[in-house]
């Protein structure tokens, strides 16, 4: 019982150190920099490694395998071809060949929609619900229009349509300047949908007599509440 005791402790021990040792090995590595002092650490570019050979992979997986060869068949649109093409000429072991799909091969093509400023938001608000299916009409289209004006309906209010308004012609305007700062790279896509509901809101908010839920009569009113 002795003897199987101490060698228990002993493995326990060197389980420690090695465990110790480790921390410490992998602790050098992180902190260790190039001759250049890159902050880019080597334990870092391990990780970039790794990503890489596990797309790599994942990429062969999807393929199949010939006796020398891997094939594969991608979906692209077809002004994409020369874009394809252009890209992977540097590659010479990889060659590309546009294959027409057959009505009667069962595949059915997926949906692809260009995307603009414009329709960017209303396109994701649209797939949220649901995808069209391959040559059918986009809906995001119709929401470019009938989205703002039914959100202007409810919310009805000139004052708050105004701050809505404004941010929109800020962001829209000022779009080349602030293009150039990657923080606004994503408010700078709903530029146009923020326009668009502050435009309606005011002209809402307008018919309504509502300024920040004060009301304010400009127009005057066909009825009368004059009872005596």
């Amino acid at each position: 019982m002795e003897d199987n005791a101490r060698e228990i402790a002993k493995s326990e021990e060197i389980y420690k150190m090695s465990q110790t040792m480790l921390q410490s090995y992998l602790y050098d590595m992180n902190s260790a920099t190039n001759e250049e002092q890159s902050e880019t650490s080597t334990l870092e570019v391990y990780k970039w490694f790794v990503a890489k050979e596990k797309a790599i992979y994942s990429a062969i997986n999807m393929m199949t395998a010939r006796q020398s060869t891997y094939i594969g068949f991608i979906w692209a649109p077809e002004d994409q071809e020369s874009y394809i093409k252009e890209h992977l000429k540097d590659f010479s072991t990889t060659e590309f060949n546009r294959w027409i799909t057959r009505e009667d091969s069962g595949l059915e093509p997926p949906t692809y929609f260009k995307t603009n400023d414009m329709i960017f938001v209303h396109q994701v608000l649209s797939d949220m619900y649901n995808v069209a299916s391959y040559e059918e009409l986009n809906p995001a289209v119709f929401s470019i229009i009938t989205f703002p004006f039914l959100f202007a309906v409810m919310y009805g209010d000139w004052g708050h349509g105004m701050v809505f308004f404004l941010l929109g012609a800020f962001l829209t305007l000022g779009e080349p300047w602030l293009r150039n700062n990657p923080a606004m790279k994503d408010a700078l896509k709903a530029r146009y949908f923020v326009l668009m509901i502050g435009f309606f809101a005011c002209y809402n908010g307008l018919l309504y007599n509502e300024f920040f839920a004060i009301s304010n009569d400009f127009f005057g009113t066909c009825y009368s509440a004059d009872f005596a």
